[in-house]
């Protein structure tokens, strides 16, 4: 009775061990680069992520998936993860940092905390946003698959994603967005909180009044309209039939005029 008690107290241990411990994993200080970080928050959104993979100078990452879902799939110590932040990393040896929502890494405040990724709502109420948040907004737009773009409430700084592939299948990207905005408003000293302004091309920030910095358009300024669906591709295939080449100024303010 005896040492059955013992063998199952010593499986009780070796199961909650292997909740903070793992073979692959790093240890000692480590600093993960803004990148990464947001990355790591594109991770935790994904329920089918079980292992991320940091290299040592956390400049570079990797991470694995199993299709049925975190608990579900069997990968020998990260070896996928692995493999694929070694192949970003230039020869900088690469650990294992998280196992499922878990930090694995040794020696850290954070090791065996269970994370979540960061809350993304929608912001509201009046903002102002500065000249270079809406330049900065310009770009996003100009892309061909925008997703997310997040906001200060002070609005001096911004954070977007958006989707190299259609359909876009990369789950996190409103969480990122808005990490990437704070850690822009940590670095220039702020430390002001960010919401979510836009999903796609819709304005979605509520009780949104007007942006009091307006919009340059040669000598014109125009505010953007509250709530307006930005109708940017129409925008950019009646330029081209009018004769403006992509990629120029001239295309740019055409569009520019074109969604006000």
């Amino acid at each position: 009775m005896v040492l059955k008690f013992w063998g199952i107290f010593a499986v009780v241990l070796l199961t909650a061990g292997c909740q903070t411990t793992h073979q692959g994993a790093g240890s000692g200080n480590i600093t993960l680069s803004t990148s990464v970080e947001s990355r790591f928050q594109g991770y935790l959104a994904n329920p089918t992520g079980i292992y991320f993979a940091v290299s040592t100078d956390g400049q570079h990452y990797g991470y694995s998936i199993c299709s049925a879902g975190r608990g579900e799939c069997t990968e020998p110590m990260g070896t996928v993860a692995l493999r694929s932040c070694q192949g970003r990393s230039k020869g900088v040896p690469c650990k294992i940092y998280a196992m499922n929502e878990t930090i694995v890494w040794q020696g850290i405040a954070e090791t065996g905390t269970r994370k979540t990724e960061i809350k993304a709502p929608v912001g509201r109420g009046p903002i102002t946003l500065t000249s270079g948040v809406e330049a900065t907004f310009e770009k996003y737009l100009a892309k061909d698959d925008p997703e997310y773009f997040a906001v200060s409430v002070n609005g001096s700084s911004a954070g977007y994603t958006f989707c190299n592939n259609t359909p876009c299948l990369s789950p996190g990207l409103r969480a990122r967005s808005v990490f990437r905005c704070e850690a822009h408003s940590q670095k220039n000293g702020h430390n002001s909180p960010c919401y979510v302004y836009a999903v796609k091309r819709k304005i979605v920030w509520e009780n949104y009044k007007t942006v009091k910095t307006p919009v340059r358009l040669g000598n014109e300024q125009k505010p953007i309209a509250a709530g307006k669906i930005l109708k940017r591709d129409k925008a950019k295939k009646d330029c081209e039939e009018l004769g403006f080449q992509p990629k120029t100024p001239g295309f740019g303010k055409c569009v520019l005029q074109l969604i006000q």
